[in-house]
C-alpha cells in the first residue's frame, strides 16, 4: 500500500467530477518526474473515458471554492509484490522506519503545506419513491439533560449530540407533501412575484429640462464673444441643469399579480421538493428552548448540520400561539411572539445562516429556495396541511 499526495484545482475537480460522472474509475495517481520541477496530476480512468488527464503545474488549489477537492488521505492499491520479494530484512526494516518517520513529519506540517489532496467523486444520492417518502421521522430539538458532576461524562455527552435523537414517524399529507413532478415553471413565476413585491415601486426620480425651474431665455449672444454657443441653462452639461438619462421613476414592480391558486400550487411544489431532496427536518417543538443563548442553539442545531462555521443555511418554521384551553395544568408555557417562541428568535439572532418564522408570513418560494434547510415543527405541519390542503 503506497500512500499518495497531489494537488488539485477548481477547475481540475471539476473536469474530474465530469470525467466520473461519465462513467470513469479512478484507479492511479502519480506525479511528474523531479526534472520537470512541477507537480501534475495524472488519472487513469477505464476505457469508457479519456486515457490519461495532465494537470500543469500552475493550478492552485482554493479550500473554499465549492469545487475544490477533499483533503484527506487516498490509499492506492498497487501490485508491488515483485520489489517487496527482493528486499531484504534490513532494507525492509530501513523502509518501515522511513514511513514512520514521513508520518511524523506529516504531523508537524502547518495547513498551508502541499499534503493530501485528491479527488473523490460525488456518490449520488436516490430519491425514496413515492408514497414511502411520505413518511418522515420526527426528532427531538434539544440537548439531553444530563447531572454529570465529574468531567468524565462529558465524553459520553458529546457522543450523543453526533445523531439527532428521533422521536418518532408522522406521515405527511401527500397534496401538499407529495407533488410529482415538481413544476419549476410555477416555481419560476412565485420567485418573480415575490422580487417584484419585494422591490416595490423605484423611488429614484431626476429632474428633466422641463422640471427645472428657471427661465429659458438665452444666457448670451450667439456670436460676437469668443465662446461656443449656448442656450439656456437648463442643459444638462449646465451646473444646476437637467440630469440627462436619468430615472424618472415610471416602473411600478408592486403591480406585480400572481394568482392565488397558482401561488397556493408553487408552495406545495417547493415544499415536495425540500422532501424529495432529503432537506426537510421535523421536530417536536421549539418552545422547550430553556435559554436565549446563541451557543445553546448552536450545539442544539449541530447534529442536523445547520449553521456553524461548516453548517448550511437553514429556514425554521413554527407555529406557536399558547392559550389557555391548549395549555394543560403541568405544560411549560414559553413567550410567544408572531408565532415563534422569544428564546428561539432571539438566540437565532446572531447566527446568520439561520433564519425563523412562522407557517403564514414566512413560508414563501424565495425563502424555501434560498435556504438548504427547511425546519418544520408538528403544529406547523398541521397548520400548513390544513391551509393548503385542496381537498
Amino acid at each position: 500500500m503506497l500512500r499518495s499526495t497531489t494537488l488539485v484545482s477548481a477547475s481540475s475537480a471539476r473536469l474530474l467530477r465530469q470525467l466520473a460522472i461519465a462513467g470513469g474509475s479512478l484507479s492511479d495517481l502519480s506525479t511528474t518526474s523531479p526534472a520537470t520541477s512541477s507537480t501534475a496530476l495524472y488519472c487513469f480512468f477505464s476505457s469508457n473515458a479519456p486515457a490519461k488527464v495532465a494537470f500543469p503545474s500552475n493550478l492552485k488549489v482554493d479550500p473554499r471554492s465549492s469545487f475544490a477537492p477533499k483533503r484527506a488521505t487516498m490509499d492506492l492499491d498497487i501490485d508491488d509484490d515483485d520489489t517487496d520479494d527482493d528486499l531484504t530484512d534490513d532494507e525492509a526494516d530501513k523502509a518501515a522506519a522511513q514511513e514512520e518517520d514521513s508520518d511524523q513529519d506529516d504531523d508537524y506540517e502547518e495547513e498551508d503545506e502541499l499534503d493530501d489532496w485528491f479527488f473523490e467523486p460525488a456518490t449520488p444520492t436516490r430519491v425514496i419513491p413515492l408514497p414511502d417518502r411520505l413518511q418522515v421521522p420526527v426528532y427531538n430539538f434539544g440537548l439531553p439533560d444530563h447531572e454529570t458532576d465529574n468531567n468524565e461524562n462529558d465524553d459520553d455527552a458529546t457522543q450523543q449530540l453526533e445523531e439527532p435523537e428521533q422521536v418518532g414517524t408522522l406521515w405527511l399529507n401527500p397534496t401538499v407533501f407529495g407533488v410529482d413532478p415538481i413544476r419549476i415553471d410555477l416555481l419560476k413565476r412565485a420567485v418573480d412575484y415575490h422580487r417584484s413585491k419585494k422591490r416595490g415601486r423605484r423611488k429614484a426620480h431626476t429632474k428633466k429640462i422641463g422640471d427645472i425651474r428657471g427661465s429659458g431665455r438665452k444666457i448670451r449672444p450667439q456670436k460676437g464673444q469668443g465662446m461656443a454657443r449656448q442656450g439656456h441653462k437648463k442643459a444638462p452639461h449646465m451646473r444646476g441643469g437637467a440630469k440627462a438619462h436619468g430615472p424618472t421613476n415610471m416602473t411600478n414592480y408592486g403591480n406585480t399579480k400572481l394568482n392565488k391558486k397558482v401561488r397556493r400550487k408553487a408552495i406545495q411544489n417547493v415544499l415536495s421538493q425540500k422532501l424529495k431532496e432529503g432537506n426537510l427536518i421535523l421536530v417536536n417543538q421549539f418552545h422547550t428552548l430553556p435559554t436565549h443563548k446563541t451557543k445553546y442553539l448552536a450545539e442544539c442545531l449541530q447534529p442536523f448540520g445547520i449553521a456553524g462555521r461548516h453548517g448550511t443555511t437553514a429556514l425554521m418554521i413554527d407555529s406557536y400561539h399558547p392559550s389557555d384551553e391548549n395549555t394543560q395544568e403541568n405544560e411549560f408555557v414559553a413567550t410567544s411572539y408572531q408565532g415563534v417562541p422569544i428564546n428561539l428568535r432571539v438566540a437565532s439572532a446572531n447566527l446568520h445562516k439561520l433564519n425563523v418564522g412562522n407557517q403564514l408570513r414566512n413560508i414563501n418560494v424565495y425563502d424555501v429556495l434560498k435556504h438548504e434547510k427547511l425546519v418544520l415543527t408538528l403544529e406547523a405541519v398541521t397548520d400548513l396541511e390544513e391551509r393548503l390542503n385542496d381537498d
